[in-house]
């Protein structure tokens, strides 16, 4: 897969946002069942839900099941006021999954405490397990896409990307 960069810092327009889409999808042939996975409603300024309403239609339209899941981690479900906000009309609600975080994860694995423990200088000793969505691993999804752009998380690390798919 190749992925896009867009470093013009004066901006990017919906068009560029629309062209770049187009050439990502350009990259899949013969989708049947696609997920986009946007953050929730607290990162509405991350452009996310600009690029779910631009990437949804294009993929129905190839003949893909679309399903749009905001990255809720710990976060309360999006609403039906923040939706509409963040997606329009364009995602209809059946087509809206709603993360449980409680129940829905499914273990990738762990990060060994000896990592850990090395990374927090010993300030936490224990095995981290790494938890997603259990529909990333059995959703039978042939592509999954985590779209917003990358900014510093105010807890730790950085928001969307990988952090729209790992729970924590």
């Amino acid at each position: 897969m190749k992925e896009l960069y867009y470093t013009d810092r004066a901006g990017i327009s919906l068009d560029k946002v629309a062209s770049m889409c187009d050439e990502l999808l350009a990259q899949y042939t013969g989708l049947k069942k696609v997920l986009i996975v946007p953050p929730d409603y607290t990162r509405c300024y991350s452009f996310a839900g600009e690029i779910t309403k631009i990437l949804y239609p294009r993929l129905k339209a190839m003949g893909a099941e679309v399903k749009v899941m905001p990255a809720l981690g710990t976060h309360m479900p999006v609403s039906p006021e923040e939706k509409q906000k963040f997606f329009g009309d364009v995602v209809p609600d059946e087509d809206i999954l709603v993360h449980h975080w409680q129940s829905d994860t499914t273990v990738l694995g762990k990060v060994p405490q000896e990592v850990v423990s090395e990374i927090s200088k010993g300030l936490y000793v224990t095995d981290i397990e790494v938890e997603v969505n259990h529909l990333l691993v059995d959703g039978g999804f042939d592509l999954i896409l985590s779209v917003g752009q990358v900014v510093p998380h105010e807890v730790v690390g950085m928001a969307n990307y990988s952090k729209n798919l790992f729970v924590g």
